[in-house]
């Protein structure tokens, strides 16, 4: 389940409310990763945010001057995406054959560590929210996002 709320009491509590009905609570929104990953007693795994894929060398993966000036006078500003300190956050999610969570990891992977591992830079995934894709390490296999749906 993702939940993409802005407090942490609220995705806690939902995790609690659906601990042993679901394989993992993932909250997102606020772009940090949180370092609570646990799993609950009833077989959920559970992280309060997965964190943020993209150009953390911004604000919240803006070019930070474009974010300032717009905090700073409240005039609109066209957004354009950052560059720089590329990184890839997430969570790592095991289970048993009944769908009970065995393991949860915080992923975190920069443009650099990619590098270095021979990660082409494609990744795809389950889920449409960029934060809980799944890393596929075949640098020989190139695959982009599916599209929006």
């Amino acid at each position: 389940v993702d939940v993409h709320a802005e407090a942490t009491s609220e995705k806690v509590a939902l995790a609690r409310w659906l601990d042993g009905r679901v394989t993992a609570v993932l909250g997102t929104h606020t772009h940090v990763q949180t370092s609570d990953a646990r799993i609950l007693p009833g077989g959920t795994a559970a992280i309060t945010d997965v964190g943020m894929t993209g150009p953390h060398d911004s604000v919240i993966g803006v070019k930070a001057d474009q974010a300032i000036y717009r905090m700073r006078t409240g005039m609109p500003v066209r957004f354009e995406t950052a560059e720089g300190g590329v990184r890839i956050e997430g969570a790592l999610v095991e289970c048993d054959g009944s769908g009970r969570a065995t393991a949860i990891e915080p992923l975190r992977e920069s443009s650099r560590m990619l590098a270095v591992s021979g990660v082409s830079g494609a990744m795809l995934l389950s889920m449409s929210h960029p934060a809980m894709w799944t890393l596929r390490t075949s640098p020989a296999r190139e695959t982009t996002p599916p599209p929006a749906q």
